[in-house]
């Protein structure tokens, strides 16, 4: 049994709300007050957090701000609940990584839903981290997958790219299958506005270029580099002949493409549910990994597509953090200065 809690000054709101629930099969717990929601959160866990917005004493956004700097409240599902529609609270609600608002009055199919689908949505996202995880070390199949990598790379014609050169433009047919030796890589999209919509930035040791492969289809997104970079280029005639005589090839990027899946899925949720200062944070902690360094260059409005926001923005909060001692900027250089600080801020 799933279990809710109201944090509700109005008695006859918060009673109405929790015989709903109750009668929907839902545990619920109630405070009267954002002080006492906070202490009722942090003891009992819930699964997910019904908010109201204007109350005394702490409000609404204080007290999401409170559970999201506690590493063990800051993934509960959180709704605002309020009478007031106007943009600048929603934004500031959104911004701070609240997960929906229901505007009073609502009705109870309204209200149901709307817990359904965050309960829904954070069970995917649980049994995606569990997934994400990777093949444990000294594992039959880890050495296996290691000797695909080497085998297939031989068929390739490693081939160096300028920083910024396209490998391929979206609708090209499958030519090849590619794989980072060396540099960093931008997968993306145009909208219809035209603006970029990155969905991914890979590093030396990833595949790419083959996942429209089975559909028989062109390539559904283009292909850049961020800085230069070398790519072993496998013909795709070379590659799926490799695929036939090697079954267990077929694992490896099943596995590869299950796991890239749930990454595109956990940076939907980041770039929808997350602060664009978390948000901020987490990629600058991916771009790390995925260029082997804690300095890096990448330009202002790549690091917006990827976050989904606008450039202005990401160089407000990037200000915010090399205030704090987090980050150097230099130009569209970043030094990453305290890691662990800002994971923090991600957690």
């Amino acid at each position: 049994m799933k279990k809710i809690l109201i944090i509700e000054d109005n008695e006859d709101v918060r009673e109405n709300i929790a015989e709903i629930l109750e009668l929907s099969n839902y545990e619920v717990i109630s405070a009267v007050n954002g002080v006492d929601g906070v202490k009722l959160a942090e003891a009992q866990i819930p699964d997910l957090i019904l908010c109201d917005v204007m109350m005394p004493e702490l409000d609404g956004f204080g007290v999401l701000k409170i559970l999201n700097e506690k590493p063990h409240t800051q993934n509960i599902p959180f709704l605002f609940l309020t009478a007031k529609a106007e943009m600048r609270d929603l934004r500031r609600g959104m911004n701070l990584g609240a997960d929906d608002y229901i505007t009073k009055p609502f009705d109870d199919v309204e209200l149901l839903e709307a817990i359904e689908v965050r309960l829904i949505k954070q069970a995917r996202l649980l049994q995606a981290h569990k997934q994400m995880s990777a093949v444990p070390a000294g594992s039959p199949h880890l050495m296996e997958f290691q000797s695909i990598e080497k085998k297939l790379i031989e068929f390739g014609e490693l081939r160096k790219y300028d920083k910024r050169r396209i490998i391929f433009y979206e609708g090209d047919n499958l030519m090849h299958v590619h794989f980072i030796n060396k540099g960093v890589v931008k997968l993306y999209q145009i909208n219809d506005l035209g603006r970029e919509v990155i969905f991914e930035m890979m590093g030396s040791g990833s595949f790419f270029g083959y996942e429209n492969l089975l559909r028989n289809n062109s390539q559904p997104f283009f292909a850049e580099t961020i800085e230069g970079t070398e790519v072993h280029s496998i013909p795709r005639k070379k590659f799926e002949e490799f695929l036939q005589d090697h079954p267990v090839a077929w694992k490896y990027f099943m596995k590869l493409t299950t796991q890239r899946l749930f990454k595109a899925y956990l940076n939907i949720n980041r770039n929808h549910s997350f602060s664009v200062r978390k948000r901020t944070a987490e990629i600058l902690c991916e771009l790390s990994e995925i260029f082997g360094a804690n300095k890096f260059q990448i330009k202002r409005d790549d690091f917006a597509n990827y976050a989904g926001t606008a450039k202005e923005t990401i160089i407000r909060n990037l200000s915010d953090l090399k205030e704090e001692g987090l980050i150097e900027v230099r130009g569209s250089e970043i030094k990453l200065m305290n890691k662990k600080a800002l994971k923090e801020v991600i957690n």
